[in-house]
């Protein structure tokens, strides 16, 4: 699974790159639907247009969903195989690997689970956990500067272009330690078990 787990984080650069062209596409139909709401709180008036601009926003979403599924399908195979064997190899784990994969999708925990999950498959003092350190930074930064990018997208201004820029990167940064993490696992799995 490594060699996929790699094409799975190279993917993640399209995945961004993505994710931030449909933001764009999505702007004039956002401030559509913006102000269509406050129009409507204000004057207690439906607005018959909403729901045409809401149709268009969720066929975005799932056009979105198609592109980052294989990321996650390829990353969580491979993070529960790669846990299960440090599990058998008697590495200590703060999670279990089911566990390690799920709270990829649990609200709060998100943001220090699956980072623990991954730092575990490596031995303890191992100075490929920084790689996997930076990997995780580079995420949860990128998924915050996503959401204000977007936004600032949305809205029109400007900014959203730069932000974006920055975004690209920190996705970049995202890949590449990600696929660091890939080889250092990987190597040390096949270290503990005498492979080389």
């Amino acid at each position: 699974m490594a060699p996929w787990a790699r094409r799975a984080f190279a993917w993640y650069v399209v995945v961004i790159a993505t994710g931030l062209l449909l933001a764009w596409a999505e702007r004039s139909s956002m401030r559509q639907i913006f102000h269509e709401l406050r129009v409507q709180s204000s004057t207690g008036v439906a607005q018959p247009g909403l729901n045409r601009s809401v149709g268009r926003t969720d066929l975005l979403s799932v056009a979105n969903l198609v592109v980052i599924a294989p990321f996650y399908v390829l990353l969580l195979m491979w993070q529960y195989r790669a846990a299960k064997t440090a599990r058998l190899l008697d590495l200590p784990a703060a999670h279990s690997p089911g566990l390690g994969v799920g709270s990829w999708f649990i609200p709060v925990v998100n943001f220090w689970f699956p980072y623990q999950a991954l730092r575990d498959c490596l031995p303890p003092g191992d100075p490929d956990r920084r790689a996997v350190h930076r990997m995780w930074t580079c995420f949860i930064s990128l998924i915050i500067l996503n959401l204000i990018t977007e936004v600032l997208l949305w809205t029109g201004n400007g900014a959203g272009l730069v932000f974006s820029i920055i975004a690209v990167a920190l996705g970049v940064g995202f890949a590449a330690y990600g696929i660091r993490t890939v080889r250092a696992i990987t190597s040390a799995h096949r270290r503990l078990l005498g492979l080389g």
